[in-house]
């Protein structure tokens, strides 16, 4: 029983505390249920790393971005961990890292791309330009003086500019930041400017562009060229007037990053205010660079043809002079080389040729040498003054020209020796035997050995022929020495020149000749000694520097006849004696007139002073007349 009570008693207990514990439970959730609700949802967002990411994710912009305006703690310690990330991926494919920056790198390289090709092409075209020219050749020279590649020397050479003008623009307001000019630049507004270039600008996108990150790079007003490098919040214009380097855009670039470096924070809150800008002033200025040079005159085509034909005129006239010159050359070589020609002056003046000298009657003509080099003759001024030449070939043609030998008669010259074989009359030995004595060339003669003939009547005949003959060699000695002429050097000067005696001492075996000749012939000589001057002076002096030079000629003649035992005007022995002389004298200047014509009769018109030295001379005129006996002059 009491088994059973307590049994009944333990059940009660149990409904007791069943009932209490439900209580209390009920109690406990209403006074830390919440609570407990809570600590649980805690624990969850503890214990899930996709609800604490998410809950993270809410705030970890803004915590970054209130960390990074305090230090700078975040980027060092992202740096190594974004550096990684980058390597992985490029190493796994990369391909998403060139997508995700080709819009971004793809027009910067391609404009690097265009700028380098294009300093390129205008370099290219320079080097060649200048590459065969003679500017291009002294280029060269200094490239390998200063061992500098020679494009480098072409474009310092070459490039001419001056940037006049830079500005520095706010990109999204267009406004004018800075704006710098080069000194004696003239200027216009430049809000002015501004506006325009951003009109210009803006137009161009709303046209032509294909996509909104393209711009105007270049713009090009006359003479003047506009360069435009844009950056993130600002661009740089730079005004240029005539070709920049290639490399002035990274220039441009270079001010453009610095400027932005400096002033990112103030061109991203830009207001308006362009007051905190003149800091970067010094970085504009910098880029008005300049490169002045002399300003080359292009030369017109009409000023190339007629040097051409100037070049073209000297090489003619200089081939031409050439082959005058080798052409005269030859001729006087050829004219010292003929025998009996002595060239004593050669030269030439105003374009013509003078030469003058000696020259035998025997010699060579020079008219037909100078025919053969194809010279001019108008060219050529010849003044020749007569001499025997001692050259054997003349001396043993004048020897037979003179002596006339018959037949019979065998003539030899050895050594200045003459030698006569065979027989001739006794007038021919006779007549030879004088005329021996001033022959030129011959030192001596022998004509022992040569035997005389009995005229006969058939000699007689000949003797006749031979008087004509006679007749006309007179003749052609009388043409010989009226075109001998004796020149006198000085205005006023009657004395005979050193160089005109040899002239006289020819002039003087010329006419005993011709008196030998003339007596043969039956004829007497009458000779006109002629005085002359120049213009110069009055008539009166004229005529009587003339008269005093023609009887000086004739004291010469005079004076040598009597000293050389002379035959003319009248037959003498060789060995005349003293008391005869006077009677000579008397003779030679009964045939020897002087007379003095002043300046009435000159050989030459005077233009020149060598006409005048010309005119200052002596000549002859030479009269053969029929021999007149003192009978018939009496009746």
């Amino acid at each position: 029983m009491s088994d059973q009570n307590d049994k009944h008693t333990e059940k009660d207990v149990d409904i007791i505390a069943g009932q209490e514990s439900d209580q209390l439970k009920m109690l406990r959730s209403i006074l830390i249920g919440p609570e407990k609700d809570r600590i649980a949802h805690l624990q969850k967002r503890l214990d899930s790393p996709e609800i604490y990411t998410k809950e993270l994710s809410k705030v970890v912009a803004e915590a970054i971005m209130l960390r990074s305006s305090n230090d700078n703690k975040i980027a060092q310690v992202l740096e190594p961990t974004i550096a990684n990330t980058l390597k992985a991926s490029v190493k796994k494919d990369p391909k998403a890292l060139v997508d995700a920056i080709s819009p971004i790198m793809g027009p910067s390289i391609r404009k690097a791309i265009v700028n380098t090709i294009g300093g390129m092409i205008q370099s290219l075209n320079q080097t060649l330009e200048y590459s065969f020219s003679l500017q291009g050749l002294k280029w060269r020279l200094e490239a390998i003086r200063t061992k500098k590649p020679f494009a480098e020397i072409v474009l310092l050479n070459t490039l001419i500019y001056q940037v006049e003008q830079v500005f520095l623009i706010h990109t999204h307001t267009g406004l004018v930041l800075q704006h710098v000019v080069a000194k004696e630049v003239e200027t216009r507004d430049a809000d002015l400017v501004s506006g325009m270039l951003t009109a210009i600008q803006d137009f161009v996108k709303d046209s032509f562009s294909s996509g909104k990150d393209e711009s105007l790079d270049t713009l090009r007003v006359g003479d003047r060229n506009v360069l435009l490098n844009h950056g993130p919040y600002a661009l740089v214009a730079a005004v240029i007037r005539g070709t920049p380097p290639p490399d002035y855009t990274v220039l441009l670039d270079d001010a453009l990053d610095t400027i932005h470096v400096k002033m990112g924070g103030v061109l991203e809150a830009f207001d308006g205010d362009a007051a905190p800008f003149e800091t970067v002033r010094q970085d504009l200025e910098y880029c008005l660079q300049a490169q002045f040079a002399n300003e080359k005159k292009k030369i017109s085509p009409t000023f190339w043809a007629v040097i051409g034909v100037v070049v073209f005129l000297l090489l003619s006239w200089s081939v031409f002079s050439l082959q005058n010159y080798y052409r005269w050359s030859g001729y006087v070589k050829k004219l010292s080389n003929a025998p009996g020609i002595i060239i004593t002056e050669n030269e030439k003046k105003s374009g013509r040729h003078y030469i003058a000298g000696l020259k035998d009657p025997l010699a060579p003509d020079p008219d037909a040498l100078l025919k053969e080099t194809g010279l001019k003759r108008e060219d050529v001024v010849f003044s020749w003054k007569p001499y025997h030449s001692l050259h054997p070939e003349f001396v043993s043609l004048r020897i037979k020209n003179i002596l006339n030998p018959p037949d019979t008669v065998t003539l030899e010259l050895e050594n200045g020796i003459l030698s006569a074989f065979g027989s001739a009359s006794g007038q021919w030995i006779s007549e030879a035997t004088l005329l021996m004595r001033l022959m030129p060339g011959v030192d001596g003669f022998d004509f022992n050995r040569l035997g005389e003939t009995v005229p006969d009547e058939n000699e007689q005949i000949r003797h006749m022929i031979s008087s004509w003959s006679e007749s006309a060699r007179c003749n052609a000695l009388e043409k010989r020495i009226e075109g001998t002429i004796i020149h006198f050097k000085e205005k006023e000067s009657i004395n005979i020149p050193a160089d005109q005696k040899s002239v006289l001492h020819t002039l003087l075996f010329d006419f005993e000749k011709l008196f030998q000749l003339a007596r043969l012939a039956g004829k007497q000589v009458y000779v006109e000694i002629v005085g002359h001057t120049d213009s110069i002076g009055t008539e009166k002096i004229n005529l009587h520097i003339s008269k005093k030079r023609a009887e000086a000629v004739r004291e010469f003649l005079a004076a040598r006849t009597l000293e050389t035992g002379g035959s003319f005007p009248v037959l003498s022995q060789p060995h005349m004696c003293k008391s005869c002389h006077a009677q000579r004298v008397k003779t030679i200047q009964d045939n020897f007139k002087t007379v003095g014509v002043g300046a009435g009769q000159p050989l030459r018109k005077e233009v020149l002073e060598k006409d005048r030295e010309t005119n200052r001379c002596v000549t002859f005129n030479v009269s053969i007349t029929d021999i007149v006996s003192d009978k018939d002059q009496h009746e």
